[in-house]
């Protein structure tokens, strides 16, 4: 049990590492793919004036320094389970009404039920959601992507974009999520499949023997 706990503190600590190094060494100034990559990807997204972009981390150290960088250009607000109930009303509130806060950035366990991410103007599209990061937790993986599924009732598509980093931890972390859906799905319904869809298509690099030597 003990061996078995160690090994899901590496697996977290190799997770904050891929998703955001400063998590692990806050003096890390070094290059950092997925922000590199997230930077791009909404650049390209805001061009469109009409856009809103929702983004997941499973971190909260890593949604607080994101909503921090992005405050002052995009109007980034944060929604965490450490926030009070009306810190992250306020933070639905205002990317629901303002066109200004236009990325909503939040830990997939501060999701549930009842939670409504869509724009109220009738202008604006929340039509992107992005992962920073994944974790095993099939279930808040789910609600997450629940509170998107509303959004897909009002908008001609949308689109699920994961950032994960070839040939590292989250290939691993992505492949047991997969299976625990693909599970999931066959004991219930179908209700599932769609999420899975969106997950699948990339190949893993890393067999479950290179992972432990990792470890």
């Amino acid at each position: 049990s003990m061996q078995a706990n160690n090994i899901v503190v590496r697996l977290l600590r190799l997770s904050q590492i891929c998703s955001n190094p400063m998590l692990i060494d806050p003096n890390y100034n070094g290059p950092n793919a997925k922000l590199t990559e997230l930077e791009d990807i909404l650049t390209d997204i805001f061009s469109d004036e009409t856009k809103k972009v929702i983004l997941w981390s499973h971190f909260v150290g890593n949604v607080n320094y994101l909503a921090e960088a992005y405050a002052e250009s995009y109007g980034a607000v944060a929604h965490t389970g450490e926030m009070n109930i009306q810190d992250r009303a306020n933070s639905v509130e205002q990317f629901q009404n303002n066109p200004e806060c236009r990325l909503f950035i939040a830990t997939p366990q501060s999701a549930k039920e009842g939670l409504t991410l869509l724009p109220r103007d009738g202008k604006m599209k929340a039509d992107t959601m992005i992962y920073m990061d994944l974790n095993f937790d099939g279930g808040s993986y789910v609600q997450s992507q629940a509170r998107f599924h509303r959004i897909g009732q009002n908008s001609e598509k949308c689109l699920v974009i994961h950032l994960v980093g070839l040939e590292t931890v989250d290939e691993y972390i992505k492949k047991s999520l997969i299976d625990k859906i693909q599970t999931a799905s066959q004991i219930l319904d179908n209700a599932s499949q769609e999420q899975l869809n969106q997950i699948k298509g990339e190949k893993f690099t890393l067999s479950k023997e290179e992972i432990l030597n990792i470890l």
